[in-house]
């Protein structure tokens, strides 16, 4: 038989119809595969606050709703790259969420993660400060 090798609980056995060059290269890939996902560092509180940018953001989200990224954009007084990589950011803490009907793109709040609700309230103390 030909060779055998394990890949986490699977045992992998060499096909006589393929080169071992060829399975070599597979198993590399497979092996690969297998790595665990790189870490995603969660950003706290104070760093999600720290861009005007992204508190414009979720302020004029908190206000108008899901609203279309153009209009966004013309609402938090931005540039489309700038506006986009901060949703993006957003979006991987799981504030925001972001759906696409046809080719509008739907920007907004998800309502029910604990983090969207901690940073409306630190958003509406900080508002409150600057009024009072």
């Amino acid at each position: 038989m030909g060779k055998q090798v394990k890949v986490n609980r699977f045992t992998f056995t060499h096909p006589s119809t393929v080169s071992n060059r060829r399975f070599d290269i597979w198993l590399y890939k497979l092996k690969g595969k297998q790595k665990k996902a790189p870490k995603v560092e969660r950003l706290n509180l104070e760093e999600i606050l720290s861009s005007a940018c992204r508190r414009k953001i979720i302020k004029y989200l908190a206000e108008n709703g899901s609203v279309n990224i153009m209009r966004l954009i013309v609402g938090v007084n931005g540039k489309y790259p700038q506006v986009n990589a901060e949703l993006q950011i957003l979006q991987k803490e799981g504030i925001i969420s972001d759906q696409h009907i046809g080719r509008t793109r739907l920007i907004g709040l998800v309502k029910e993660n604990s983090g969207t609700i901690l940073i409306l309230q630190a958003l509406k103390i900080l508002t409150d400060r600057k009024r009072g």
